[in-house]
């Protein structure tokens, strides 16, 4: 794209193109040459245009007036294109290259969009994700067949942290093609890998009794390289066994085979994660989760337990007592501090029926400390409503004094915590029938209470309904 310093320049101009900047440009250009290249202006030059006095000249001589709100730098280059002047180069610019493509688009200009679409074309092999956005976006089919088989060898879709900028216009049925097209291709290479080739230059069979029984077909070098206990384990000489086959098979090529206890598809996955392959999705699956932890961990595969950590810490918040349990038994701190602090403000610990199967590994000792996490969690809370009106206000009839009992607090403390204001109005009627209050202590006395502690909770946490982290360490470290 030319510098700005190199303006656009022609004789006896019959035309001002007005481009609303920023910066604001006036092109004086022939309607003539215009016409030619864009049917688009053609049709805009039979319409009466407003006029307005060439510079230089008297006001009898005036020239018709084009108002734009195409960019100036781009109308620039495309008008460089559209006259016979030395075209403009954008040395990788594309943002420069698709404002002229938007410009030549808008237009119909079809000379410069032929020239645009192969400066664009050059670019595949080095910025192919964006150059397949903005070749799907203008179709220019070829250029994103040919960006796309870039993308699919050397770019891993489902891990990009976020999407160029291009991908905002375009629509996600095509984006959605190009995951899907990785993720086949991807299945065929293990599909590939799992049969002809590895059965042709493994070295290693790991043999899982199941059920279901499968057979692995690895490399030693590969498993070596990321445990160190397959590296011990692969030291000493063992005996060999002939994989099934063909006869020549059975006399000629035979590999080595361990019988492994762990679950078939646990081992799968983390043979996935060892191998160069698409990375497996968890979910909420928990179960399968820990079942590639105990391999991994079993193993010291430090490359996959890292990623299998991370899959935890992704876990859904529905779940933190299931996380809680499977960080502290593999020692993840950090995820099972987190953990806590989604389970004190929402679960009743002492009042839960049963366990998970998950604290069947942990000690009563790290259950314990998060039961009494809860506890003192509650009763920080609770403080902060006893400091109310209530507690020193009206006790006109039998039933409040009932109401500020412990558990009844604790009921309370819970849905300020974690509730919100519309479902308080319910919970009134219920305490009413409950602790017989009658109705002018609901109005004069409950309700007050509840706005009171609201408003205390509220100001002490800066939240009425969930504690801000900083309220949340406080309150543990207390405890």
């Amino acid at each position: 794209i030319m510098s700005d310093s190199e303006r656009f320049e022609v004789p006896d101009p019959d035309l001002i193109l007005r481009a609303r900047g920023p910066p604001n440009r006036d092109f004086r250009v022939h309607k003539l040459v215009l016409s030619l290249a864009s049917p688009v202006f053609r049709g805009m030059f039979s319409l009466p245009q407003p006029t307005t006095p060439h510079q230089g000249e008297s006001d009898a001589a005036q020239i018709d007036v084009v108002e734009v709100t195409d960019a100036p730098r781009a109308l620039d280059t495309i008008l460089r294109m559209i006259y016979p002047f030395e075209p403009p180069t954008f040395n990788g610019n594309l943002d420069g290259l698709v404002e002229c493509l938007v410009v030549a688009d808008k237009y119909e200009i079809k000379g410069a969009m032929s020239r645009l679409r192969g400066a664009l074309s050059r670019l595949t092999t080095s910025k192919a994700l964006r150059v397949y956005a903005i070749a799907s976006r203008f179709e220019f089919a070829d250029i994103a067949e040919s960006a796309s088989r870039h993308i699919l060898t050397s770019v891993n879709l489902t891990g990009i942290p976020q999407l160029p900028e291009d991908f905002g216009v375009v629509p996600a049925t095509t984006y959605h093609k190009l995951v899907r097209a990785q993720a086949n291709r991807l299945e065929t290479v293990v599909d590939i890998i799992n049969r002809t080739p590895l059965q042709s230059y493994a070295d290693l069979i790991l043999r899982v009794r199941g059920p279901p029984k499968r057979d692995f077909r690895v490399h030693k070098l590969v498993l070596s390289l990321a445990s160190p206990v397959f590296k011990r384990m692969f030291t000493p000489s063992r005996p060999t066994t002939p994989t099934q086959g063909s006869s020549r098979e059975s006399d000629v090529a035979q590999i080595g085979v361990f019988i492994f206890p762990d679950p078939p598809r646990a081992l799968d996955i983390v043979l996935r994660m060892i191998y160069p392959f698409q990375p497996p999705n968890f979910g909420d699956n928990l179960d399968v989760l820990v079942e590639c932890l105990d391999i991994a961990e079993k193993y010291e595969i430090n490359g996959a337990m890292s990623r299998l950590r991370g899959a935890l810490s992704r876990a859904s918040a529905s779940e933190a007592l299931r996380v809680y349990a499977i960080a502290s038994r593999f020692g993840f701190t950090d995820i099972a501090e987190s953990a806590s602090c989604l389970i004190l403000p929402s679960l009743d610990l002492t009042g839960i029926p049963r366990l998970p199967e998950d604290f069947e590994s942990v000690p009563a000792t790290i259950y314990h400390k998060l039961v009494r996490l809860n506890r003192h969690y509650l009763e920080a809370v609770v403080e902060d409503i006893d400091g109310t009106p209530f507690k020193t206000g009206c006790y006109s009839c039998p039933g409040a004094r009932r109401f500020t009992e412990e558990v009844f607090r604790a009921r309370l403390a819970r849905i300020i915590m974690m509730g919100t204001p519309a479902e308080f109005l319910p919970c009134f009627r219920v305490w009413v029938k409950t602790y017989g209050l009658n109705t002018d202590c609901e109005t004069d006395c409950v309700r007050k209470f509840i706005r009171a502690a609201i408003s205390r909770v509220g100001k002490q946490l800066n939240s009425p309904v969930t504690p801000s982290p900083a309220r949340r360490k406080s309150i543990l470290k207390n405890a």
